[in-house]
């Protein structure tokens, strides 16, 4: 995730020149042609830039929901294969592609002076589309996949499903960017209109790519950002508690009124294990076996136990206290 931010910054940043460039063109009366060169030059290194931008998240995200969720080994393949592969194709590929698809490469931002042969602009939408089209699927795909996931887990409150689901369902607004810029990719048939034309059409595409990556690093980042958050609202209530104590503005809160986390729940004919705990007990078959559960995003378990998600709602018949736990009824 570091190296697509760390990629897409780099890509924003050249480009934002290039639009500078171009804003300050009309001051450069004297070499208008050569500030135009510059520009269309660090359009096409950003052009270059922000597809790996945008493949590189993929990754990170395929590889969070394999370690979250735990799915079987052909999920598995099925959520990183396709991302590597885009990376290598629709990353990869494509900066190489962007330079030599001229001869000689300098010729697509000075065509006056070297007068390059250059490839058929069909060629480059060609090209393009079906990674494109592939990205934005892999956006939805990530998207809807743990939201399936999370709406099968007992142990959950529907509020609690609908706001995870949300969280990483952020995703699919990248996807709706991804199939917007999929219909622009005709815009790379317009090269050879002028170097005006070109630069104007390398910059929206290169524009829309960006704000993709954007959205698919903020989907990745922001749900693994509750603990910071949980941390935040321990710390303000705490300095609420000694603000209203120290003015008199009430009795101080009283915490042992409300349920803590770790504290177990019971729903139904279910019972509702803490939300972070370090072992679970469980009856298997005939035998007895302990399953150490994380709670890096509240719910992932040893991927040992032939169903991840059942075994963190057991039934009341087969509970047994673990670590001092009660069955209070």
């Amino acid at each position: 995730m570091a190296f697509g931010w760390a990629v897409n910054l780099a890509g924003t940043i050249v480009m934002t020149i290039s639009i500078n460039a171009i804003i300050h063109i009309a001051d450069a009366t004297d070499d208008y042609n050569a500030a135009l060169s510059n520009s269309l030059k660090l359009s096409l290194i950003a052009a270059a830039l922000v597809p790996n931008a945008m493949w590189l998240p993929k990754i990170s995200v395929a590889l969070l929901l394999t370690r979250l969720l735990q799915p079987g080994p052909w999920t598995k393949g099925m959520l990183i294969v396709p991302s590597i592969i885009g990376f290598i194709g629709g990353g990869i590929c494509s900066a190489i592609v962007t330079f030599v698809q001229c001869n000689p490469v300098a010729g697509q931002w000075e065509p006056e002076r070297y007068h390059p042969t250059c490839w058929d602009p069909s060629v480059m939408v060609d090209f393009y589309i079906p990674w494109a089209a592939l990205s934005a699927s892999l956006d939805i795909l990530y998207a809807i996949y743990p939201a399936t996931i999370f709406w099968k887990m007992r142990q959950l409150t529907t509020t609690r499903k609908l706001a995870v689901s949300i969280l990483m369902g952020l995703g699919l607004i990248s996807g709706g960017v991804g199939i917007y810029k999929t219909t622009l990719t005709h815009l790379l048939e317009r090269r050879d209109e002028g170097t005006d034309i070109a630069l104007a059409s390398t910059h929206i595409l290169t524009m829309w790519t960006t704000i993709e990556a954007d959205f698919i690093i903020s989907a990745a980042c922001i749900p693994l950002t509750r603990p910071v958050w949980r941390l935040m609202g321990s710390y303000v209530g705490a300095v609420w508690k000694d603000v209203r104590a120290k003015f008199g503005l009430g009795p101080a809160h009283n915490d042992n009124n409300n349920e803590r986390i770790g504290q177990r729940r019971t729903h139904w004919d279910y019972l509702e294990l803490p939300e972070r705990i370090s072992d679970v007990n469980s009856l298997i078959g005939e035998g007895r076996e302990r399953h150490p559960c994380r709670d890096d995003f509240e719910m992932q378990c040893n991927p040992q136990v032939d169903t991840t998600i059942e075994i963190l709602s057991l039934q009341r018949s087969t509970f047994r206290p673990v670590h001092g736990i009660s069955r209070g009824e």
